[in-house]
């Protein structure tokens, strides 16, 4: 019995020095720490079916019988529904994805997949990790200082985009990876010159504002604190092009009423790389960047805490979807997810909140989900989101739940889900869906404030 005791002691050492080192990771699940997906359904993590090419697949779109209308809405345009056909969900991507191990930093902030070459990217605020769709980390930049926010993919250049908080925010990046190079575990963020920074101008203006509201005077304009959430889409205007839009962050400050609105800049990052990108270095912070955006847009949600965290862009239904830590002002509804109908334009409006008139290209929220009458917006409250959520299509996407490993580490997995909104929920977890199914969008419908 005692050499057995001595054994068992000598596995569990070997097991506690191969997991500080490095060379294994566990990454059980459970106990107080585990969240079941938000929509309900088969929650077993299931990563041993992978996806390299994904082929393409024709939408079938019809039309269906006008959405009920609610007593405010003045006019109605017929829904659309776009049908899918011979279509096995599994075949495609995995119900889950493992995130590639596990590291001491805050959390999970966004992801990004490359789905023609089967690799997917997380964001871990300090860390950038690419994996297959087995869940197996093939490439990490390490060290990288201040915070490294959402990301996404642009299938045009292969590259990663993503926004960059330096330390003591002297500068608001975009920064640009090189993933085709980024083969090996732990490169240094500066020296492996993987990365390039584009300072965004135009958010730095608002950034560095003083203004006066209620009384006093704040800075930053809007409330605009930095970056975050982006993604790639048309632009707001046309319907056309491949731009990305990048929210700015917005300060929890309950004292003013001037930073309701969530800020939204797109940007025409053709040929960035080399035109404004600079190597990554924290000695040298620069101000180089484009001169134009293509366009600024508002979007009234009620403030959020530090803004848009996750976007993703629904290209079928023409739809944005902006994820983020709900309100603390009380006057606005808690909602953790907010659409933009992509259908309806820009339009030109006076800002609420502000001190003097102030005109701006104001985008309108997509009308289903929950409905606040005191505000007038509309929203959804779900537990995930803000961590990471990626679009896919034929109204597929992967969000991200967070989990701490049993060892005080943070991980997570990308659950599979179905678009099929509920006034509690936009999506359905994907186990629980049949091969066949419809994804719908409701009329538009215009109110008396969209006027």
């Amino acid at each position: 019995m005692k050499k057995i005791i001595q054994n068992t002691l000598l596995i569990l050492i070997c097991i506690t020095a191969l997991v500080s080192f490095g060379y294994i990771s566990l990454t059980f699940v459970g106990g107080g720490d585990f969240k079941a997906p938000f929509a309900g359904g088969t929650t077993a993590v299931t990563t041993s079916q992978t996806t390299t090419k994904v082929p393409s697949t024709t939408h079938k779109v019809t039309t269906t019988k006008p959405a009920t209308t609610a007593t405010t809405i003045t006019t109605t345009q017929p829904s659309s529904a776009v049908e899918v056909e011979n279509f096995t969900i599994i075949d495609y991507f995995p119900l889950s994805l493992a995130s590639g191990g596990s590291w001491d930093i805050k959390h999970c902030q966004g992801m990004a997949i490359d789905q023609e070459n089967g690799f997917v990217y997380y964001s871990y605020t300090n860390t950038f990790v690419k994996c297959d769709f087995e869940g197996n980390a093939v490439g990490s930049i390490t060290g990288i200082e201040g915070h490294l926010g959402d990301i996404c993919f642009n299938e045009k250049d292969g590259k990663v985009y993503a926004s960059l908080n330096p330390e003591g925010k002297k500068a608001l990046y975009l920064a640009i990876i090189d993933v085709d190079n980024l083969n090996e575990l732990g490169v240094d963020a500066v020296k492996g010159k993987l990365i390039r920074t584009v300072h965004l101008t135009h958010v730095w203006e608002d950034f560095k504002a003083k203004v006066k509201n209620q009384g006093k005077t704040w800075s930053r304009r809007y409330g605009v604190s930095g970056t975050d959430a982006m993604c790639f889409g048309p632009s707001f205007e046309t319907g056309k092009g491949h731009y990305l839009t990048v929210s700015c962050g917005t300060t929890p400050q309950t004292q003013r009423t001037d930073n309701d609105y969530q800020v939204l800049v797109q940007y025409d990052v053709t040929g960035w790389w080399d035109k404004y990108g600079q190597p990554l270095d924290y000695k040298k912070v620069h101000h180089i960047g484009p001169e134009k955006m293509h366009g600024k847009f508002f979007v009234y949600t009620g403030n959020t805490y530090y803004g848009v965290q996750t976007m993703t862009y629904f290209d079928e239904l023409n739809l944005w979807l902006l994820n983020v830590y709900s309100t603390r002002k009380d006057n606005f509804p808690k909602y953790n997810l907010f659409i933009v109908d992509g259908d309806v334009k820009p339009k030109e409006k006076s800002l609420k909140g502000q001190d003097k008139k102030d005109v701006q290209k104001v985008l309108t929220l997509y009308k289903d989900g929950s409905y606040d009458e005191a505000t007038k917006i509309y929203g959804w409250r779900i537990s995930d989101g803000a961590k990471g959520m990626e679009y896919l299509f034929n109204g597929l996407f992967y969000i991200i739940h967070p989990y701490k490993t049993w060892y005080g580490k943070q991980t997570g997995v990308a659950y599979l889900y179905v678009w099929n909104p509920s006034d509690t929920t936009p999506f359905a977890i994907a186990a629980g869906v049949d091969d066949d199914y419809t994804i719908v969008k409701k009329a538009v419908q215009t109110t008396k404030q969209d006027k």
